[in-house]
């Protein structure tokens, strides 16, 4: 699938994606399910770090599904003017993750409690659990 967070490719012509059966147009970007998921713990993380727009426009695009038509409707701006809060914003919080990292450790230590519950070998998974807080 053709992603980029810090570019959101667009494409340009209306298509089919045949493997998901999904319609994009010029006003679609073209993002990963995954990473929706991720922007939007990101927002809910780093939210605080944004404009108050840029929050709301990030909840809605992200969390509650709504079309940039929508967003800019419920706004009073442009849909292009929702574009640029959506990029920006991604980007702000893609980087604070970068610079901080705390939902990397987050999910490196979900990952490890899981391996908790289904193995006996506490101390590889503890030493393992000392090296991610370090």
């Amino acid at each position: 699938m053709l992603c980029k967070i810090s570019g959101f490719q667009l494409n340009k012509e209306k298509t089919l994606d045949k493997s998901k059966g999904v319609k994009y147009n010029c006003f679609t970007p073209l993002i990963m399910t995954d990473e929706k998921v991720k922007i939007s713990l990101l927002n809910q993380i780093y939210g605080s770090v944004l404009t108050e727009r840029q929050r709301a426009v990030l909840e809605r695009f992200y969390d509650c599904d709504c079309s940039l038509g929508e967003i800019a409707q419920e706004f009073c701006i442009s849909r292009q003017a929702v574009m640029d809060a959506v990029k920006k914003g991604s980007e702000t919080l893609l980087k604070m993750e970068l610079k901080i990292g705390f939902l990397s450790v987050k999910q490196q230590l979900s990952d490890c409690i899981e391996q908790l519950k289904t193995t006996d070998d506490i101390v590889k998974i503890a030493d393992r659990m000392t090296t991610i807080l370090e």
